[in-house]
């Protein structure tokens, strides 16, 4: 489970990604409104990493472990280049469905 920690007054993301366990130091001190805007951003991550959308390099561009997730990453990408051409798509075709009614 993805959870916000604190290390030395400083947040960072503690969560798993493709199996990896990847915590990711912040500069945002422990306070209650960080808290809350990372919960936030950790929510959107959760989100795409269920949906296969979740590029590690630009939510930390600079980490380390940007290297680990680089071939994913560019995976994701080319994937998520295709995808609005399947949702204009289906958005045609659900127009034209409703005109035929």
């Amino acid at each position: 489970m993805a959870n916000i920690r604190a290390r030395n007054g400083k947040l960072l993301f503690d969560f798993t990604y493709q199996g990896v366990r990847c915590r990711e130091q912040t500069t945002l001190l422990d306070n209650r409104l960080n808290r809350s805007r990372l919960m936030g951003m950790l929510n959107t991550i959760e989100a795409e990493i269920r949906l296969n959308r979740f590029v590690f390099r630009n939510y930390f561009p600079s980490s380390p472990r940007c290297s680990h997730f680089v071939d994913s990453d560019v995976l994701i990408e080319n994937n998520l280049v295709e995808a609005p051409c399947v949702r204009i798509v289906v958005a045609s075709i659900n127009l034209q469905i409703n005109r035929a009614r």
